[in-house]
Protein backbone atom coordinates (compact mmCIF):
# COMPACT_ATOMS: atom_id res chain seq x y z
CA UNK A 1 0.00 0.00 0.00
CA UNK A 2 2.79 2.42 0.88
CA UNK A 3 4.45 1.61 -2.45
CA UNK A 4 1.20 2.41 -4.24
CA UNK A 5 0.90 5.72 -2.41
CA UNK A 6 4.51 6.63 -3.24
CA UNK A 7 3.92 5.80 -6.91
CA UNK A 8 0.71 7.85 -6.88
CA UNK A 9 2.52 10.85 -5.38
CA UNK A 10 5.22 10.69 -8.06
CA UNK A 11 2.78 10.44 -10.95
CA UNK A 12 0.75 13.28 -9.45
CA UNK A 13 3.65 15.63 -10.14
CA UNK A 14 5.64 15.90 -6.90
CA UNK A 15 9.07 17.33 -7.76
CA UNK A 16 11.95 14.86 -8.00
CA UNK A 17 15.06 17.00 -8.18
CA UNK A 18 18.82 16.67 -8.00
CA UNK A 19 21.23 18.39 -5.69
CA UNK A 20 24.14 20.04 -7.43
CA UNK A 21 27.50 21.10 -6.17
CA UNK A 22 30.37 22.83 -7.89
CA UNK A 23 34.00 22.57 -6.93
CA UNK A 24 34.58 25.72 -8.99
CA UNK A 25 32.16 27.88 -6.99
CA UNK A 26 31.78 26.27 -3.58
CA UNK A 27 35.18 24.70 -2.90
CA UNK A 28 33.72 21.21 -3.25
CA UNK A 29 31.10 21.66 -0.52
CA UNK A 30 27.40 21.04 -0.86
CA UNK A 31 25.28 23.98 -1.90
CA UNK A 32 22.83 24.69 0.89
CA UNK A 33 19.17 25.11 0.05
CA UNK A 34 16.04 25.66 2.08
CA UNK A 35 13.83 24.35 -0.70
CA UNK A 36 14.20 21.45 -3.11
CA UNK A 37 17.74 20.42 -3.92
CA UNK A 38 19.12 22.18 -6.97
CA UNK A 39 21.60 21.80 -9.78
CA UNK A 40 24.29 24.45 -9.74
CA UNK A 41 25.31 26.98 -12.38
CA UNK A 42 29.08 26.88 -12.93
CA UNK A 43 30.78 29.97 -14.31
CA UNK A 44 27.59 30.83 -16.23
CA UNK A 45 28.53 28.19 -18.79
CA UNK A 46 27.56 24.81 -17.39
CA UNK A 47 25.10 23.20 -15.05
CA UNK A 48 26.28 20.24 -13.00
CA UNK A 49 24.53 17.50 -11.04
CA UNK A 50 25.85 15.33 -8.23
CA UNK A 51 26.05 11.64 -9.16
CA UNK A 52 27.31 8.72 -7.06
CA UNK A 53 28.97 5.72 -8.70
CA UNK A 54 29.64 2.20 -7.36
CA UNK A 55 29.11 0.44 -4.06
CA UNK A 56 31.40 2.97 -2.38
CA UNK A 57 29.11 5.79 -3.60
CA UNK A 58 31.93 7.97 -4.89
CA UNK A 59 30.74 11.49 -5.75
CA UNK A 60 31.12 13.15 -9.14
CA UNK A 61 30.06 16.54 -10.50
CA UNK A 62 28.77 15.82 -14.01
CA UNK A 63 27.96 18.53 -16.54
CA UNK A 64 24.46 18.29 -18.02
CA UNK A 65 24.62 17.70 -21.78
CA UNK A 66 21.66 17.40 -24.15
CA UNK A 67 23.92 16.34 -27.01
CA UNK A 68 25.93 13.53 -25.42
CA UNK A 69 24.97 9.87 -25.66
CA UNK A 70 27.62 8.78 -23.16
CA UNK A 71 27.84 9.64 -19.49
CA UNK A 72 31.55 9.96 -18.72
CA UNK A 73 33.36 9.44 -15.41
CA UNK A 74 37.14 9.82 -14.80
CA UNK A 75 39.07 6.72 -13.75
CA UNK A 76 41.71 6.53 -11.04
CA UNK A 77 44.56 6.62 -13.58
CA UNK A 78 43.03 9.46 -15.57
CA UNK A 79 45.46 11.77 -17.37
CA UNK A 80 42.88 14.48 -17.89
CA UNK A 81 41.66 18.00 -17.12
CA UNK A 82 41.57 19.30 -13.56
CA UNK A 83 38.92 16.95 -12.16
CA UNK A 84 37.93 16.96 -8.50
CA UNK A 85 37.13 13.25 -8.19
CA UNK A 86 38.21 9.96 -9.75
CA UNK A 87 36.62 6.51 -9.64
CA UNK A 88 38.82 4.17 -7.62
CA UNK A 89 38.90 0.45 -8.50
CA UNK A 90 36.89 -1.81 -6.17
CA UNK A 91 35.56 -5.33 -5.89
CA UNK A 92 32.02 -4.38 -6.81
CA UNK A 93 30.36 -7.51 -8.17
CA UNK A 94 28.04 -5.45 -10.35
CA UNK A 95 30.89 -3.69 -12.15
CA UNK A 96 31.34 -4.89 -15.72
CA UNK A 97 34.29 -3.41 -17.66
CA UNK A 98 34.51 -4.02 -21.40
CA UNK A 99 37.72 -4.85 -23.23
CA UNK A 100 39.40 -2.23 -25.37
CA UNK A 101 39.20 1.56 -25.42
CA UNK A 102 37.37 4.01 -27.64
CA UNK A 103 36.87 7.75 -27.96
CA UNK A 104 33.77 9.84 -27.31
CA UNK A 105 33.70 13.35 -28.77
CA UNK A 106 32.57 16.31 -26.70
CA UNK A 107 32.67 19.86 -28.06
CA UNK A 108 36.09 20.43 -29.59
CA UNK A 109 37.66 17.64 -27.55
CA UNK A 110 37.11 14.01 -26.63
CA UNK A 111 37.22 11.41 -23.85
CA UNK A 112 39.05 8.08 -24.22
CA UNK A 113 38.37 5.02 -22.09
CA UNK A 114 36.38 1.82 -21.61
CA UNK A 115 32.69 1.02 -21.31
CA UNK A 116 31.68 0.19 -17.73
CA UNK A 117 28.44 -1.00 -16.13
CA UNK A 118 28.02 -0.17 -12.47
CA UNK A 119 25.59 1.17 -9.88
CA UNK A 120 24.70 4.82 -10.44
CA UNK A 121 22.85 6.93 -7.87
CA UNK A 122 21.24 10.21 -8.79
CA UNK A 123 19.00 11.98 -6.31
CA UNK A 124 17.18 9.24 -4.41
CA UNK A 125 17.36 6.77 -7.29
CA UNK A 126 19.67 3.76 -7.44
CA UNK A 127 20.14 2.56 -11.03
CA UNK A 128 21.58 -0.93 -11.52
CA UNK A 129 24.01 -1.88 -14.28
CA UNK A 130 24.16 1.59 -15.80
CA UNK A 131 26.59 1.87 -18.69
CA UNK A 132 29.01 4.81 -18.86
CA UNK A 133 32.47 5.64 -20.18
CA UNK A 134 35.22 5.29 -17.59
CA UNK A 135 37.77 7.53 -19.24
CA UNK A 136 41.51 7.54 -18.65
CA UNK A 137 42.39 10.38 -21.01
CA UNK A 138 40.84 13.50 -22.47
CA UNK A 139 41.94 16.18 -24.90
CA UNK A 140 41.01 19.88 -25.27
CA UNK A 141 38.57 19.80 -22.33
CA UNK A 142 40.43 22.14 -19.98
CA UNK A 143 37.37 24.40 -19.67
CA UNK A 144 34.99 21.60 -18.69
CA UNK A 145 33.68 22.70 -15.28
CA UNK A 146 33.01 19.23 -13.90
CA UNK A 147 34.40 15.73 -13.52
CA UNK A 148 32.59 14.42 -16.57
CA UNK A 149 29.36 14.57 -18.56
CA UNK A 150 25.80 13.49 -17.70
CA UNK A 151 24.22 12.36 -20.98
CA UNK A 152 20.69 13.61 -21.72
CA UNK A 153 20.56 12.93 -25.46
CA UNK A 154 17.48 11.35 -27.09
CA UNK A 155 19.29 8.18 -28.19
CA UNK A 156 20.45 5.09 -26.35
CA UNK A 157 24.10 4.56 -25.49
CA UNK A 158 24.75 1.40 -27.49
CA UNK A 159 23.08 -1.69 -28.88
CA UNK A 160 23.33 -3.41 -25.50
CA UNK A 161 22.50 -0.59 -23.11
CA UNK A 162 20.37 2.52 -22.76
CA UNK A 163 20.93 5.91 -21.18
CA UNK A 164 20.25 6.30 -17.49
CA UNK A 165 16.75 7.80 -17.79
CA UNK A 166 15.52 4.92 -19.94
CA UNK A 167 17.11 2.55 -17.43
CA UNK A 168 15.32 4.33 -14.58
CA UNK A 169 12.04 3.75 -16.38
CA UNK A 170 12.74 0.10 -17.26
CA UNK A 171 13.73 -0.59 -13.64
CA UNK A 172 10.46 0.91 -12.38
CA UNK A 173 12.04 3.94 -10.71
CA UNK A 174 10.02 6.54 -12.65
CA UNK A 175 6.58 6.21 -14.30
CA UNK A 176 7.70 7.45 -17.73
CA UNK A 177 11.03 8.16 -19.48
CA UNK A 178 10.87 11.93 -19.09
CA UNK A 179 13.09 14.61 -17.65
CA UNK A 180 12.61 18.35 -17.40
CA UNK A 181 14.81 21.40 -16.93
CA UNK A 182 14.06 24.60 -15.06
CA UNK A 183 16.94 27.11 -15.21
CA UNK A 184 16.90 30.51 -13.57
CA UNK A 185 19.26 33.43 -13.01
CA UNK A 186 17.40 34.63 -9.92
CA UNK A 187 16.50 31.41 -8.10
CA UNK A 188 17.44 27.74 -7.87
CA UNK A 189 17.63 25.61 -11.01
CA UNK A 190 16.21 22.11 -11.22
CA UNK A 191 16.57 18.85 -13.11
CA UNK A 192 13.49 16.69 -12.59
CA UNK A 193 12.35 13.28 -13.79
CA UNK A 194 8.75 14.26 -14.41
CA UNK A 195 6.63 17.17 -15.60
CA UNK A 196 5.95 19.35 -12.56
CA UNK A 197 2.81 21.49 -12.52
CA UNK A 198 4.25 23.91 -9.96
CA UNK A 199 6.74 25.05 -12.62
CA UNK A 200 4.06 25.60 -15.27
CA UNK A 201 2.23 28.92 -15.46
CA UNK A 202 -0.54 27.68 -17.76
CA UNK A 203 -0.59 23.99 -18.81
CA UNK A 204 -2.87 24.78 -21.76
CA UNK A 205 -0.35 27.16 -23.28
CA UNK A 206 2.63 25.21 -24.47
CA UNK A 207 4.49 24.36 -27.63
CA UNK A 208 5.77 20.91 -28.56
CA UNK A 209 8.59 20.11 -30.97
CA UNK A 210 9.12 16.65 -32.46
CA UNK A 211 12.36 15.08 -33.63
CA UNK A 212 12.00 14.26 -37.31
CA UNK A 213 15.06 12.02 -37.55
CA UNK A 214 16.86 9.82 -35.03
CA UNK A 215 19.78 11.79 -33.69
CA UNK A 216 22.15 11.92 -30.74
CA UNK A 217 21.10 15.56 -30.28
CA UNK A 218 17.86 17.45 -29.70
CA UNK A 219 17.88 19.14 -33.10
CA UNK A 220 14.99 20.70 -35.04
CA UNK A 221 14.39 22.80 -38.15
CA UNK A 222 14.09 26.58 -37.83
CA UNK A 223 12.27 28.68 -40.42
CA UNK A 224 12.51 32.31 -39.34
CA UNK A 225 14.33 34.78 -37.09
CA UNK A 226 13.17 38.26 -36.15
CA UNK A 227 14.08 41.20 -33.92
CA UNK A 228 12.97 44.80 -33.86
CA UNK A 229 11.54 45.36 -37.39
CA UNK A 230 13.84 42.82 -39.02
CA UNK A 231 12.48 39.46 -40.26
CA UNK A 232 14.43 36.80 -42.16
CA UNK A 233 13.33 33.41 -43.46
CA UNK A 234 15.89 30.68 -42.84
CA UNK A 235 16.27 26.95 -43.45
CA UNK A 236 18.61 25.95 -40.67
CA UNK A 237 18.91 23.27 -38.06
CA UNK A 238 18.71 24.44 -34.46
CA UNK A 239 20.24 22.55 -31.53
CA UNK A 240 19.08 22.73 -27.91
CA UNK A 241 22.24 22.95 -25.80
CA UNK A 242 22.03 23.41 -22.04
CA UNK A 243 25.83 22.93 -22.04
CA UNK A 244 26.26 26.21 -23.98
CA UNK A 245 26.33 29.59 -22.23
CA UNK A 246 25.19 31.63 -25.24
CA UNK A 247 22.97 31.76 -28.31
CA UNK A 248 24.93 30.92 -31.46
CA UNK A 249 24.02 31.37 -35.10
CA UNK A 250 25.47 32.13 -38.55
CA UNK A 251 27.98 34.94 -38.38
CA UNK A 252 26.08 37.20 -40.80
CA UNK A 253 22.81 36.99 -38.84
CA UNK A 254 24.46 37.45 -35.45
CA UNK A 255 26.51 40.42 -36.72
CA UNK A 256 23.35 42.25 -37.84
CA UNK A 257 21.71 41.67 -34.48
CA UNK A 258 24.76 42.87 -32.57
CA UNK A 259 25.04 45.92 -34.83
CA UNK A 260 21.47 46.87 -33.94
CA UNK A 261 22.26 46.47 -30.24
CA UNK A 262 25.40 48.63 -30.41
CA UNK A 263 23.64 51.57 -32.06
CA UNK A 264 23.69 54.60 -29.75
CA UNK A 265 25.54 52.57 -27.10
CA UNK A 266 29.12 52.54 -25.87
CA UNK A 267 30.13 48.97 -26.80
CA UNK A 268 33.33 47.02 -27.34
CA UNK A 269 33.83 43.80 -29.29
CA UNK A 270 35.50 40.72 -27.85
CA UNK A 271 34.32 37.15 -27.52
CA UNK A 272 31.02 38.81 -26.60
CA UNK A 273 29.77 42.30 -27.36
CA UNK A 274 29.97 44.29 -24.10
CA UNK A 275 28.16 47.59 -23.60
CA UNK A 276 28.07 50.18 -20.84
CA UNK A 277 24.69 50.02 -19.13
CA UNK A 278 22.79 49.87 -15.88
CA UNK A 279 20.19 47.42 -14.63
CA UNK A 280 17.33 49.69 -15.67
CA UNK A 281 18.57 49.90 -19.26
CA UNK A 282 18.64 46.14 -19.88
CA UNK A 283 15.05 46.23 -21.11
CA UNK A 284 16.08 48.68 -23.84
CA UNK A 285 17.94 45.89 -25.64
CA UNK A 286 15.84 44.25 -28.39
CA UNK A 287 14.22 40.84 -27.96
CA UNK A 288 15.16 38.02 -30.32
CA UNK A 289 12.65 35.56 -31.81
CA UNK A 290 13.26 32.29 -33.62
CA UNK A 291 10.54 30.20 -35.28
CA UNK A 292 10.87 26.41 -35.02
CA UNK A 293 8.36 23.99 -36.56
CA UNK A 294 5.83 26.81 -36.80
CA UNK A 295 6.23 27.90 -33.17
CA UNK A 296 7.75 31.24 -32.25
CA UNK A 297 10.14 31.36 -29.31
CA UNK A 298 11.34 34.64 -27.88
CA UNK A 299 14.55 35.30 -25.97
CA UNK A 300 14.29 38.48 -23.95
CA UNK A 301 17.12 40.84 -23.16
CA UNK A 302 16.95 40.11 -19.43
CA UNK A 303 17.95 36.52 -20.20
CA UNK A 304 20.62 37.03 -22.85
CA UNK A 305 22.30 39.94 -21.03
CA UNK A 306 24.85 39.18 -18.33
CA UNK A 307 25.08 42.28 -16.13
CA UNK A 308 28.10 43.08 -13.94
CA UNK A 309 29.90 46.27 -12.87
CA UNK A 310 27.81 48.57 -15.10
CA UNK A 311 28.55 46.36 -18.11
CA UNK A 312 26.11 44.34 -20.20
CA UNK A 313 27.63 41.28 -21.85
CA UNK A 314 25.50 40.14 -24.81
CA UNK A 315 25.47 36.33 -24.90
CA UNK A 316 25.23 35.95 -28.69
CA UNK A 317 28.05 34.44 -30.77
CA UNK A 318 28.57 34.05 -34.51
CA UNK A 319 29.38 30.72 -36.16
CA UNK A 320 31.04 29.92 -39.48
CA UNK A 321 28.31 27.41 -40.40
CA UNK A 322 24.54 27.72 -40.86
CA UNK A 323 23.49 26.06 -37.60
CA UNK A 324 21.77 27.70 -34.67
CA UNK A 325 22.42 26.61 -31.08
CA UNK A 326 20.10 27.69 -28.27
CA UNK A 327 22.00 27.67 -24.99
CA UNK A 328 21.29 28.67 -21.41
CA UNK A 329 19.57 32.04 -22.22
CA UNK A 330 16.88 30.09 -24.07
CA UNK A 331 16.29 27.80 -21.08
CA UNK A 332 15.96 30.83 -18.81
CA UNK A 333 12.86 31.65 -20.86
CA UNK A 334 11.22 28.23 -20.95
CA UNK A 335 10.61 25.31 -18.64
CA UNK A 336 11.36 22.35 -20.93
CA UNK A 337 10.03 18.79 -20.71
CA UNK A 338 11.87 16.10 -22.71
CA UNK A 339 10.12 12.82 -23.53
CA UNK A 340 12.54 10.06 -24.51
CA UNK A 341 9.69 7.77 -25.54
CA UNK A 342 7.96 10.06 -28.04
CA UNK A 343 11.14 12.06 -28.83
CA UNK A 344 9.30 15.32 -28.18
CA UNK A 345 10.06 18.45 -26.17
CA UNK A 346 7.31 20.59 -24.65
CA UNK A 347 8.00 24.19 -23.62
CA UNK A 348 6.20 26.33 -21.04
CA UNK A 349 6.90 29.84 -19.86
CA UNK A 350 9.01 29.72 -16.70
CA UNK A 351 6.42 30.23 -13.96
CA UNK A 352 8.81 31.24 -11.17
CA UNK A 353 10.21 34.23 -13.05
CA UNK A 354 8.82 37.73 -12.55
CA UNK A 355 6.45 38.81 -15.29
CA UNK A 356 7.85 41.40 -17.69
CA UNK A 357 5.25 43.74 -19.13
CA UNK A 358 7.47 44.46 -22.11
CA UNK A 359 7.71 40.80 -23.02
CA UNK A 360 5.67 39.37 -25.84
CA UNK A 361 4.16 35.99 -25.18
CA UNK A 362 4.77 32.88 -27.23
CA UNK A 363 2.81 33.13 -30.45
CA UNK A 364 1.02 30.36 -32.25
CA UNK A 365 1.74 29.50 -35.90
CA UNK A 366 -0.94 31.99 -37.00
CA UNK A 367 0.96 34.77 -35.30
CA UNK A 368 -1.69 35.49 -32.68
CA UNK A 369 -0.27 36.25 -29.29
CA UNK A 370 -1.42 34.03 -26.49
CA UNK A 371 -2.72 35.63 -23.32
CA UNK A 372 -0.33 34.68 -20.53
CA UNK A 373 -1.66 37.30 -18.15
CA UNK A 374 -2.77 34.83 -15.52
CA UNK A 375 -0.83 35.55 -12.34
CA UNK A 376 1.21 33.16 -10.30
CA UNK A 377 -1.22 33.44 -7.39
CA UNK A 378 -3.83 31.20 -9.01
CA UNK A 379 -1.17 28.68 -9.96
CA UNK A 380 0.13 28.51 -6.41
CA UNK A 381 -3.42 28.13 -5.08
CA UNK A 382 -4.03 25.29 -7.51
CA UNK A 383 -0.79 23.67 -6.44
CA UNK A 384 -1.68 23.98 -2.74
CA UNK A 385 -5.17 22.59 -3.33
CA UNK A 386 -3.68 19.72 -5.29
CA UNK A 387 -1.40 18.76 -2.43
CA UNK A 388 -4.18 19.25 0.13
CA UNK A 389 -6.43 16.93 -1.86
CA UNK A 390 -3.55 14.49 -2.14
CA UNK A 391 -3.13 14.47 1.65
CA UNK A 392 -6.88 14.09 2.13
CA UNK A 393 -6.84 11.17 -0.30
CA UNK A 394 -4.05 9.47 1.63
CA UNK A 395 -5.95 10.00 4.90
CA UNK A 396 -9.09 8.49 3.34
CA UNK A 397 -7.10 5.45 2.20
CA UNK A 398 -5.73 4.90 5.70
CA UNK A 399 -9.21 5.47 7.17
CA UNK A 400 -10.65 2.81 4.87
CA UNK A 401 -7.86 0.42 5.82
CA UNK A 402 -8.55 1.13 9.50
CA UNK A 403 -12.27 0.46 9.02
CA UNK A 404 -11.58 -2.81 7.22
CA UNK A 405 -9.27 -3.92 10.02
CA UNK A 406 -11.88 -2.95 12.61
CA UNK A 407 -14.65 -4.85 10.77
CA UNK A 408 -12.39 -7.88 10.36
CA UNK A 409 -11.56 -8.15 14.06
CA UNK A 410 -15.15 -7.41 15.07
CA UNK A 411 -16.45 -10.24 12.89
CA UNK A 412 -13.73 -12.50 14.20
CA UNK A 413 -14.72 -11.68 17.76
CA UNK A 414 -18.40 -12.34 17.00
CA UNK A 415 -17.51 -15.69 15.45
CA UNK A 416 -15.52 -16.63 18.53
CA UNK A 417 -18.46 -15.63 20.76
CA UNK A 418 -20.84 -17.74 18.65
CA UNK A 419 -18.49 -20.70 18.95
CA UNK A 420 -18.38 -20.30 22.74
CA UNK A 421 -22.20 -20.19 22.82
CA UNK A 422 -22.43 -23.38 20.76
CA UNK A 423 -20.04 -25.14 23.11
CA UNK A 424 -22.13 -24.04 26.10
CA UNK A 425 -25.29 -25.42 24.44
CA UNK A 426 -23.62 -28.77 24.04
Amino acid sequence: MLGFIAFWVVTAGMPIVLKGKSSFLTNNTDVSSTGPEEIQDVDSGYYVALVEIGEEEENFDLVLSLNSSWTTVPGAECDCHNVSNKLEPDNDEEKDISDGTFEVGYGKGYFSGSSVKDIMEIGDFVIRKQEFLLYTKDERLEDLAGDGVLALSPTQVSNCSTNFILNMHSQGLIPSPKFSLYLSQSSDSYLLFNESSWLIKDPNKNHTLSLKTLSSAWVFNASKISYDDYIKNITSQVFLMVELSSIQGPYEDISKFLKLISENKDCTNGKYLTCSCNENSINSFPNFTIEIQGHRFKITSKNYIQFSNSKCKVLFEGRQDEYWALGIPFFYEYYSVFDLDTKKVTFYRNSLEDDDQDNEDIKDPDGKAEDNSQGQGDEKKNMYWKYILMIIGICIIFAIIGCLIYVYFRKKKEQERDMDYIRMQR
